[in-house]
């Protein structure tokens, strides 16, 4: 009993000193609000002062949409990932997470003012509706502790808390994906196709296309209730589910609404099919009708390149056979994004942007995206870049150098990377704008990007002899995307007008532009081969290549040839801090210190004593403890048992810092006798852990970690034990980014 209390004072004392190691090497902060508390490192502190500007803002505008308002939010920012992500978790502690890098896509629409502001208002609207008062679970949480409020969102269908947070995202913005023709195009293609999913397949996702269909299907959904009931609908139909969720959602929607919701559900589909224009698509489909994706494609020397995705195969880049469709692999592996690969005008090199990790410390994910160069010859992958946060790599055309897009503070820049020393210089640096997909001419003179300034979104055009840049489309006019050049120096490109995704070819020189495109769903992008044109366009199966005669067209739209106030920077080396938001906030400085306070208590019952064998029915109660980086987790439980008169109680307290973790465990039967405490039994362990090695690279998952422990245990009739234990795991297996967050 001595060396079990000895072990566990060793154990509180071991723990104590890594808590002070953890607080060295990390640093956390907070910064506190009317409603919100913001978790950040120093390193993201000026994402923190964004979001701490218009948090008070976006707090107003989701209660007052669904018409309830909890006391506090807590919000942890993690600033080191080149995945864009977010997240609200009802698991305890509850709490919003936010990435704070913004896409490398426009993914939540090319219209979006803001990654920050739109994200808050998607992961809030789920905050609220998980804490809607009053209700059951309210009710709940009122008594066992308010961190079990949120788990009524697990009774409630995904397609329902997302679309309701997307048509959040889209009216309280001028951007959102219900104003993005690529997001709409998930449903449209089934639409059209009549291959629309039932409501049960809206209870799941699925690896197939549409990928993450909850998404658009609950947007479909929700859009429709919104338009027929009005805005109010959203509060109306949270507030009947939260007095009593367990019998799901089609009750409270017949009740607010008067429809039941399959009627529900195909009058939003027959509303949508009614709005798609009618389009001419003729054109023959080249890649396999088969559930898979095949991106805008590149041309080089007449052959066509893609990069595909399908659930039975490797990510690859491929070369398609036009005439036969057969498909070749290029290159193997996982890119950041689909525009993150670059083929060199000989086709021996290839250029791809794909994703680095290191995991090994958990409150902060590491998770990097970094430029490799491929020889197909040689067939090794040699690293650019080092350090993250470059991507969209783009061949210079005698092949010298990558073009690519670094990230800049909430925004980004145009960098050029020599091949030969590696070290970048910054090309076009605009003050507030997101850049996307570099294209470069075939002589080699210039550049164009996607740009993106506070949702209105052009091409602009960048002279790389002159260091001037001018704007080649209106942002009032349509959304361009995916920018390629012909080998005669005409320019291709997506438009999104709001309504279609097209596309168009562009002459830089005389500003004459034409349709050369179309499609019944979108066309994504494309390119020139010889006198066919090949492009990427949106089915039920997802995105296919597919090929027509290339027409010049006589569609024309309004071209621009407009200066841009943002003078190329031809700087070596690192950039600057981007331009600070016009609505930062100063921040408290205070420290975050992670504690794991309780979250919540539960009644319980035990048949039998934690370390002897008791034989009989123990009512008792269970505590649970946790802070908001997981870096510390508690769980205490006792319980009584009335017929032998005794009590167990257990204490089981994890840490983790960075590579170190630890865990200590102690539990105890204690017998009332004559009114005395009379020990029975102990069992404690205290376990160290160290994980050197815990990364992802190249698809694959690579992790090394070594245990020690020491177990002390006293039983009644076995007398003491004592027992040491060596554990060394390693282990290589094959992954996805989507795993890491």
């Amino acid at each position: 009993m001595r060396l079990s209390r000895r072990l566990l004072i060793l154990g509180a004392a071991l723990f104590a000193s890594l808590t002070s190691l953890g607080a060295q090497e990390t640093a956390w902060f907070q910064h506190e609000t009317e409603h919100f508390r913001i978790i950040y490192r120093g390193a993201d502190r000026e994402a923190a002062a964004l979001v701490a500007g218009f948090a008070e803002e976006v707090y107003q505008t989701v209660t007052d949409y669904l018409g309830s308002s909890p006391e506090r939010v807590d919000v942890v920012l993690y600033g080191e990932t080149d995945l864009a992500n977010g997240f609200y978790t009802p698991a305890p502690p509850q709490h919003i997470a936010l990435y704070t890098r913004p896409p490398t896509t426009t993914f939540v629409g090319p219209r979006t003012e803001s990654w920050l502001r739109i994200l808050l208002i998607h992961e809030l609207t789920h905050f609220v509706q998980a804490n809607f008062k009053p209700g059951l679970f309210w009710t709940v949480g009122s008594i066992f502790g308010r961190s079990l409020t949120g788990l009524q969102l697990g009774l409630t269908p995904f397609w329902f808390v997302e679309g309701m947070a997307i048509v959040a995202e889209t009216e309280f913005t001028q951007g959102g994906r219900g104003r993005d023709v690529a997001f709409e195009m998930l449903t449209r293609a089934p639409i059209l196709e009549d291959r629309m999913f039932d409501l049960r397949q809206l209870g799941y996702s699925s690896h197939l296309a549409p990928f993450g269909r909850i998404y658009p299907a609950g947007h479909l959904i929700w859009d429709f209730l919104v338009d027929e009931y009005g805005q109010e609908v959203a509060a109306d139909v949270v507030a009947e589910i939260s007095r009593f969720p367990l019998f799901g959602v089609q009750g409270p929607i017949r009740r607010v609404t008067g429809a039941r919701l399959s009627d529900v559900y195909d009058a939003a589909i027959a509303a949508a099919s009614g709005s798609y224009p009618v389009i001419d698509g003729q054109s023959v489909r080249v890649t396999p009708a088969t559930r898979s994706d095949y991106y805008p494609p590149r041309s080089v020397q007449n052959r066509v390149y893609t990069y595909r995705t399908r659930p039975d195969r490797l990510p690859a880049i491929v070369e398609i056979d036009l005439s036969t469709g057969v498909e070749t692999i290029v290159l193997e592996g996982r890119l950041t994004d689909e525009s993150s690969w670059s083929v060199s005008p000989s086709g021996r090199q290839i250029a791809v942007a794909t994703i680095t990790a290191d995991r090994t410390y958990p409150d902060r994910p590491q998770i990097h995206s970094d430029i490799y160069l491929v020889d197909q010859e040689v067939g090794t992958w040699v690293p650019i870049t080092e350090g993250g946060g470059i991507y969209q790599p783009a061949f210079s055309a005698d092949a010298r150098s990558i073009f690519a897009i670094r990230r800049r503070g909430q925004f980004s820049e145009l960098i050029e990377i020599p091949i030969d020393t590696g070290v970048p210089r910054t090309i076009y640096a605009p003050d507030q704008t997101s850049l996307y997909s570099p294209a470069v001419a075939p002589d080699g003179t210039s550049v164009v990007v996607v740009a993106n300034t506070n949702g209105a979104q052009t091409l602009h055009h960048i002279d790389l002899d002159s260091n001037t840049v001018r704007a080649l489309t209106d942002a009032r006019f349509g959304a361009p995307s995916s920018p390629r050049f012909t080998d005669a120096g005409a320019l291709l490109y997506a438009l999104d007008d709001g309504e279609n995704l097209v596309l168009y070819s562009h002459d830089p020189e005389t500003s004459a532009a034409s349709i050369v495109a179309t499609d019944p769903v979108a066309v994504l992008g494309g390119t020139l081969v010889g006198e066919t044109l090949v492009f990427s366009a949106y089915t039920a199966d997802g995105h296919a290549l597919r090929r027509r005669e290339f027409d010049p067209g006589n569609q024309h739209i309004r071209a621009i040839e407009e200066s841009v106030d943002a003078t190329p920077q031809n700087s070596t080396g690192t950039t600057a801090a981007a331009h600070p938001a016009h609505d930062q906030v100063a921040l408290d400085q205070t420290r975050y210190v992670a504690v794991p306070w309780p979250r919540f208590w539960l009644p319980s019952v035990s048949l039998a004593s934690s370390s002897l064998s008791l034989g009989s029915i123990g009512p008792g109660i269970q505590v649970f403890g946790a802070d908001f980086l997981s870096r510390n987790s508690i769980a205490v439980a006792s319980h009584y048992f009335p017929a032998v008169e005794a009590i167990d109680y257990s204490i089981a307290y994890s840490l983790t810092l960075g590579r170190w973790g630890a865990a200590l465990e102690h539990a105890s039967d204690v017998l009332i006798d004559s009114d005395e405490l009379v020990d029975r039994g102990f069992a404690t362990q205290v376990a160290i852990t160290h994980t050197p090695l815990s990364s992802f690279a190249l698809g694959v998952s690579t992790e090394a970690r070594a245990r020690i422990a020491l177990s002390h245990r006293v039983t009644e009739s076995g007398g003491p034990s004592l027992r040491p234990e060596l554990a060394v795991t390693l282990s290589r297996t094959p992954s996805s980014p989507q795993n890491l967050v």
